[in-house]
């Protein structure tokens, strides 16, 4: 396990929870599923790096998953401002 989780107790609900969270993505369709993709690889890039380059890769992962061309912040902040309703 990554530091930065080794305390997270792995409990049979979360595990499920998991699981599921994994088939949906597998079931997903191909540019949303690529999306998410590199949106985790960033989002664990920025949990090993620190200050500027940990921001950076935060924003790189969310314009992976949220960014439209052309259009990335208003998207960004569209679909976060979506997450929280």
């Amino acid at each position: 396990m990554p530091y930065y989780i080794s305390d997270v107790v792995l409990e049979d609900d979360i595990i499920m929870h998991l699981k599921s969270w994994y088939q949906a993505l597998s079931n997903a369709d191909v540019e949303l599923a690529n999306r998410v993709k590199k949106s985790a690889h960033f989002i664990n890039n920025a949990m090993t790096s620190k200050d500027i380059e940990s921001f950076i890769n935060y924003f790189i992962s969310l314009d992976a998953l949220f960014g439209i061309k052309g259009d990335v912040e208003r998207s960004i902040k569209e679909e976060i401002g979506r997450a929280h309703v």
